[in-house]
């Protein structure tokens, strides 16, 4: 059984591509995107700020943003939503490869 640092958490869950994907189909900005991933990480807002070299207040301004854009009021909504995004974009390639195959 793998331990848990064998699974695969946070932003590491989906690949560059589909983390370009996500965001375009929900029209985040680079920033914004760069946030989700973060809190994928459940990293706090000064983790943020840090990492992405901005203020503590632009990461929430940011989150506040995010917020509005999914229509969600937690950090754990960003991320099912996110997730949601996820598998639909997902299904819609499985169907379009199980079309292409009949």
């Amino acid at each position: 059984m793998p331990g848990l640092s064998d699974r695969v958490c946070g932003q590491k869950m989906f690949s560059e591509d589909e983390w370009v994907s996500v965001g375009d189909r929900l029209h985040l900005s680079d920033r914004e995107l760069a946030i989700v991933k973060h809190v994928f990480d459940d990293k706090s807002d000064c983790e943020i700020a840090k990492e992405l070299g901005i203020s503590r207040h632009t990461v929430n301004t940011h989150l506040g943003r995010l917020y509005r854009k999914l229509g969600v009021h937690s950090r754990l909504h960003v991320a099912v939503a996110i997730f949601s995004e996820y598998l639909a974009i997902l299904a819609m390639r499985l169907s379009l490869d199980s079309a292409t195959r009949t």
